[in-house]
């Protein structure tokens, strides 16, 4: 996730699309497709045009992204937070970066068959002077312990741990994300009727400013430690953690297993608290 703000240059030029209109719309569940990067392709602001003009009462969002631009992304995930409808966030390939904070806004968060969350600091691409550089360090610190904050939020722990997880570059296959308390089941996703659509459609579709969003998502890909979950180590401390305070809070809990169904029902419940309280 990368901070617009303190990018300096080497961001491509903004693909072309068509704004969206005024016009209030009804249907009953509105379709939402992340696919690419937030804030070059996947345009928030439109986006959350869209959600102030809807009177669904569900709304399903799509996701596939490496991620973007930081506040772009906590902006998305607010105004879906804070949406009347119920919101379902379906995870069908990635949701790394700004991605997988968007998601934690979901009332469910279903990762679908194979998909995988990545979570990690705030970074930026920046020339500048030492304190330039310095101010740009502590303005990364404050926006990653927001981040924290938003996953301490969603799933429960110290914020600290959760920050530790994103200093060290935590991939999470689906059943991980689960027990991690970031999403709510995995499941194979069915094919539902409706176009989903991202908050405003590509003008065109150029292929020169195609190829230049292509870039930027290869880019940020490039910017992380590990090459997807396959290659990254297993997110063990971060499970212990959650773990272990769960079983202070209950020594009679025993160890978080996805065929169980009295836990999958205990974390049903939690997701439903914690959707009562983000209202």
């Amino acid at each position: 996730m990368r901070p617009r703000a303190l990018v300096r240059a080497g961001a491509p030029r903004p693909q072309a699309r068509t704004r969206p209109t005024n016009e209030t719309t009804s249907e009953e569940t509105l379709d939402l497709l992340l696919y690419g990067v937030i804030g070059w392709g996947i345009w928030v602001e439109d986006i959350i045009f869209q959600l102030s003009r809807t009177t669904a009462t569900r709304i399903r969002v799509s996701v596939n992204s490496p991620g973007g631009d930081a506040f772009d992304g906590i902006a998305l995930y607010n105004a879906l937070a804070k949406h009347p409808a119920h919101v379902r966030v379906e995870v069908d390939g990635l949701a790394a970066s700004a991605a997988s904070v968007i998601a934690m806004a979901g009332d469910e968060i279903v990762m679908g068959t194979g998909a995988t969350m990545m979570i990690h600091d705030a970074s930026v691409t920046m020339q500048g002077s030492a304190s330039e550089l310095r101010q740009a360090a502590e303005t990364l610190d404050t926006l990653s312990e927001g981040i924290a904050a938003v996953y301490a939020r969603r799933a429960g722990g110290d914020p600290g741990v959760w920050r530790e997880a994103m200093l060290a570059e935590t991939w999470l296959s689906g059943e991980e994300a689960v027990e991690a308390g970031l999403a709510t089941t995995v499941a194979a996703l069915d094919q539902h009727d409706g176009d989903g659509n991202g908050g405003g459609a590509e003008a065109g579709s150029e292929d020169e400013a195609t190829d230049q969003v292509l870039d930027l998502a290869s880019s940020i890909r490039a910017s992380w430690t590990w090459d997807g979950r396959d290659a990254a180590p297993p997110p063990t401390r971060l499970l212990r953690h959650l773990h272990n305070q769960d079983q202070d809070r209950d020594r009679d809990h025993t160890p978080f297993t996805i065929d169980d169904e009295t836990e999958q029902q205990r974390v049903s419940d939690l997701r439903a608290a914690l959707a009562t309280l983000r209202r």
